[in-house]
C-alpha cells in the first residue's frame, strides 16, 4: 500500500465501531477527513508499518476504503498533483 494512498471511511464504519480496538476506531474516525497513510501514522503516533497493516485489515473488514494514487500511465501533471497533496499534508502535520 502506497504511503501516498487516501484512505476513507465507509459511511456504515462508524455504525460498526463495537467491532474495533480503540486505535482502530481512532483510524476510522480520522479516515472521515481522506488522509493518506502516512498522515494516519503521523497524526496517531504509531510507525508507518503498523499503520499500514491496521489499514489493510480495516480494508479488508470493509470499514475503510482506499483511493488509488498513481498508475503506470500518470501524466507529469497528476504526478504534480500528488506530489503537491503531500507536501500539503506534511505541512499540516
Amino acid at each position: 500500500m502506497a504511503l501516498e494512498a487516501l484512505v476513507a471511511s465507509h459511511p456504515v464504519a462508524l455504525e460498526r465501531q463495537f467491532e474495533l480496538t480503540n486505535i482502530e476506531t481512532s483510524i476510522v474516525e480520522l479516515c472521515r477527513e481522506s488522509p493518506s497513510v502516512a498522515e494516519v501514522a503521523a497524526r496517531l503516533g504509531i510507525p508507518i508499518g503498523v499503520a499500514r497493516v491496521l489499514v489493510a485489515d480495516l480494508i479488508e473488514a470493509g470499514h475503510v476504503r482506499v483511493s488509488a494514487t498513481l498508475k503506470d500511465d500518470s501524466s507529469d501533471d497528476e504526478r504534480r498533483e500528488l506530489i503537491e497533496r503531500v507536501l500539503s499534508g506534511l505541512r499540516r502535520i
